[in-house]
């Protein structure tokens, strides 16, 4: 069973014994913690595998910036986000606590796993569970939210993945041939990789190409001289012609 600590944060937060510098670089970043936080996550389905690493991204600094000032705002701005990344997990119609979870999104190479719900929502849940219960100050306002999540993680969500066989005890002669299998699907998709990169250069080189040939095709400048005599030649003429005109008048 998952413990968590439950001892008092009556002491003063760090932020006011730090010297004025870290003040001021604490308030500096402040809005950029909060700013990250408040933007909602982007549709999973239109996502990749980096959603999970991008929203973990913006949880735990929410987290780290209230451990070292106690501002309850960025409680606020977590609790809004951890509710919007929840939004986005699959809910079963008629099994939800097996096989509920963060499955749809765009991927080549494998599927949903412990460590996509582990850094949204398993850790950081469980360390605002424990800021929350360490500090009775807070139990009025996320108390409940708090022991909801903790429930969920630890009865449902946590269980659902032995519910769903997700660990077996692989013996000697099945773990070698199961490494074997991945070194030669790593070995597959760097073979992929490598094509497109190749397709890509060449692609690049033909273009540079046409581009060269183009400007070799294209007539060259006129002659900047030329030019010049011939507009001198020109305005000569002009002034030739109406010295005619005024000796005619």
């Amino acid at each position: 069973m998952m413990m968590l600590t439950s001892a008092s944060q009556a002491q003063a937060p760090p932020l006011t014994a730090t010297s004025d510098d870290h003040r001021a670089l604490f308030e500096s970043i402040r809005p950029t913690i909060l700013e990250n936080g408040r933007k909602p996550p982007a549709p999973l389905a239109d996502s990749g595998e980096s959603w999970f690493w991008s929203n973990s991204h913006k949880l735990t600094p929410l987290l780290d910036a209230y451990a070292y000032s106690h501002q309850t705002e960025f409680l606020d701005t977590f609790v809004a986000l951890m509710q919007s990344i929840l939004a986005e997990r699959y809910i079963h119609p008629t099994d939800p606590d097996t096989w509920s979870g963060w499955y749809h999104y765009e991927t080549r190479t494998h599927s949903y796993m412990v460590i996509h719900a582990g850094i949204v929502y398993y850790k950081p849940a469980l360390r605002f569970v424990e800021v929350v219960r360490s500090d009775p100050t807070l139990s009025e306002r996320y108390g409940k939210i708090a022991e909801k999540w903790f429930k969920d993680i630890t009865e449902h969500s946590i269980p659902g993945w032995d519910r769903r066989g997700c660990w077996k005890e692989m013996g000697k002669d099945e773990k070698a041939q199961e490494d074997k299998d991945i070194e030669r699907k790593k070995n597959n998709y760097k073979k992929k990789d490598k094509e497109k990169d190749e397709d890509q250069a060449d692609a690049a080189k033909e273009c540079k190409a046409k581009d060269s040939k183009k400007t070799t095709d294209d007539p060259p400048p006129p002659d900047a001289k030329k030019m010049e005599d011939s507009k001198e030649d020109v305005d000569e003429g002009k002034a030739s012609k109406n010295e005619e005109e005024r000796e005619e008048d």
